[in-house]
């Protein structure tokens, strides 16, 4: 028997389901299948046959509370692939950080990498995402307790698990779209190890969608380049002299920046929250060490964050 939980936040509602995995990464045989996770997020399943090796879990349907702008947002589908379930690693957290890493192991294995290789590259990944706010940091068997980690938990080192998962909540509030398109477009995005431009592993660009009559359509055409891209003052995209389009922010605004400016902001504000800051971020003693700096770094990281919080009352993902 194997149990588990279903988290961006708490998700309820979702029906997680656990195959073998093939060589090629596709999933294999069914392994059992839970009843719908409860107001805990929380499933239990039995499996039908002993899994011989690598096990992927899908949890699909279900909603969660986005602790960024409080919006219900449905999980279509996440998942979780598992290297092996021993007696040690037999409860699994599924969350948007291991849906790429299984997106990842899908996409190397059947371009020919071994599993094993497949799930290694995938965690790296994950990891890079992330930045100074490492999963699990300084945890040297991350790749594997970070499928048995329920973010926020007291075996979150600093909360930076947690973070991560605030963090791309935070990035669909910054964009207006949908949790479950965030998560699906970094997938998408991690093919090719989270360039700027906006490819997938083949290097074509990954298509968004836009709100349509206050439904997200994911057919229309609309790129990851053109969402995320810096805008003149008359709404049209900005260029480089080479053609290329300008990115309001790099893959670090998700991961590191993001995060990073909630801290400052606090410590900017309230003496009490510096001690916070500089454990997560030691490197900014210095910033507090010169007036001048910390003026001009604190005024633009609160000009920053109130200006992404003004998002939530126009934001169509919110209503």
């Amino acid at each position: 028997m194997v149990s588990g939980m279903v988290v961006s936040d708490v998700t309820v509602g979702a029906v997680v389901t656990a195959y073998a995995v093939n060589t090629d990464g596709s999933n294999g045989a069914l392994l059992g299948t839970a009843s719908a996770t409860g107001a805990d997020g929380k499933f239990v399943m039995q499996f039908a046959t002993a899994p011989a090796g690598m096990v992927r879990f899908v949890a699909s349907g279900g909603t969660f509370r986005s602790e960024a702008d409080n919006s219900t947002q449905a999980n279509i589908v996440t998942e979780l692939v598992a290297p092996f379930v021993t007696t040690d690693l037999n409860f699994f957290v599924i969350t948007p950080a291991t849906h790429i890493v299984s997106h990842l192991v899908s996409y190397k294995a059947k371009a020919g990498a071994p599993l094993t290789a497949a799930y290694t590259a995938g965690v790296s990944e994950i990891l890079s995402l992330t930045g100074s706010n490492v999963l699990l940091k300084g945890d040297s068997r991350v790749a594997v307790n970070m499928l048995k980690t329920v973010p926020g938990s007291d075996g979150d080192a600093l909360g930076t698990y947690r973070d991560l998962l605030t963090a791309l909540e935070w990035y669909g509030v910054r964009y207006d779209l949908p949790s479950s398109v965030v998560v699906k477009v970094l997938a998408a995005n991690a093919e090719s190890s989270f360039p700027i431009a906006g490819i997938d592993g083949k290097g074509k660009p990954i298509n968004v969608g836009k709100w349509v009559n206050g439904k997200f359509d994911e057919a229309v055409v609309f790129t990851f380049d053109e969402v995320t891209a810096l805008r003149n003052t008359d709404g049209s995209l900005a260029y480089a002299p080479n053609g290329q389009i300008i990115h309001e922010y790099a893959k670090s605004y998700i991961g590191t920046d993001l995060i990073q400016y909630f801290y400052r902001a606090a410590a900017c504000t309230n003496e009490a929250a510096k001690p916070a800051l500089l454990v997560r971020y030691p490197g900014d003693a210095g910033l507090f060490a010169d007036a001048t700096l910390k003026a001009g770094v604190c005024d633009a990281n609160i000009r920053q964050l109130a200006e992404l919080k003004a998002r939530v009352a126009t934001n169509q993902r919110s209503k």
